[in-house]
């Protein structure tokens, strides 16, 4: 990976987001790791045709945070509580995380798209774990490798709340 992070507006995003610039989406996220198309919004249909030129989109696990519309479309939000738990308001994601690893096949990108987002916030931040990993001694690289890790969706070293799910899909 030449840079991490790259910001595409105007032509370049538009480019983008042409039916036919799945190839060069994901040329470009191979390249950057991550991608910022800045400029107009986008509609959850065009959200979710974007994302299937990535792959078969993740279903979100918390149903009621599901677009209405478009179901493999998540709505995450300030405003959301825990309608089966204590009621309490959930902010998802306040804490640093990785999305879906909890799946046996976590999705291999998130697409986030901000409709409206606070003055003074925004703070979402990235990561480029394969660059870290790169720089570390010799010694930690091979006390590292082959190692595996269980991730559980709810467990008692959450570092933030998470919403309650039915018992059906526990």
């Amino acid at each position: 990976m030449s840079e991490f992070g790259k910001i595409f507006e105007g032509e370049a995003r538009a480019d983008l987001l042409q039916p036919n610039g799945g190839a060069a989406l994901n040329e470009a996220l191979l390249e950057a790791g991550v991608l910022c198309l800045r400029g107009a919004a986008l509609s959850g249909g065009d959200f979710l045709a974007l994302a299937r030129r990535l792959g078969e989109p993740q279903a979100q696990l918390i149903r009621e945070h599901r677009d209405d519309e478009y179901p493999d479309v998540s709505i995450i939000s300030n405003a959301h509580v825990d309608a089966l738990g204590d009621g309490k308001r959930i902010v998802l994601g306040r804490h640093w995380h990785t999305d879906d690893s909890y799946f046996a096949v976590p999705s291999a990108v998130t697409l986030l798209h901000a409709n409206c987002v606070p003055a003074g916030k925004g703070d979402t931040l990235f990561a480029d774990t394969r660059a870290a990993f790169d720089e570390l001694p010799e010694l930690n690289k091979n006390i590292i490798n082959g190692r595996q890790a269980i991730h559980k969706y709810k467990s008692r070293r959450n570092v933030s709340p998470v919403p309650h799910r039915p018992a059906e899909e526990e």
